[in-house]
């Protein structure tokens, strides 16, 4: 296996206007960590909590560009865009590899 992956890092995903229960425990937010995790492509999916109130990130590392465009046309991963669409403001930091 290649020892270089492409990594998407969400780090501030931040003002969830009028929908924090998306990020409770056992929510769509569950739904969107766990099928991202089973995916083939993934090295390493998180999501985290930032001292800042209601902020979050997304930490993912795919195994390549072709497994992330993969994940973003899978149903748990557009679910979770439809729902979080005019919710949320998202700054999205993209590394495109690191060892």
């Amino acid at each position: 296996m290649d020892s270089t992956y492409h990594t998407m890092f969400y780090p501030y995903f931040a003002h969830i206007n009028r929908q924090r229960t998306i990020f409770r425990k056992g929510t769509l937010v569950a739904a969107v960590v766990a099928g991202s995790r089973a995916e083939e492509g993934c090295v390493y999916y998180e999501l985290g909590k930032s001292n800042t109130p209601l902020t979050y990130a997304f930490i993912e590392v795919w195994k390549s560009q072709d497994a992330i465009n993969t994940h973003n046309e899978t149903a748990h991963f557009k679910t979770f865009v439809e729902a979080i669409n005019g919710k949320a403001d998202l700054s999205v930091c993209v590394t495109n590899r690191f060892h």
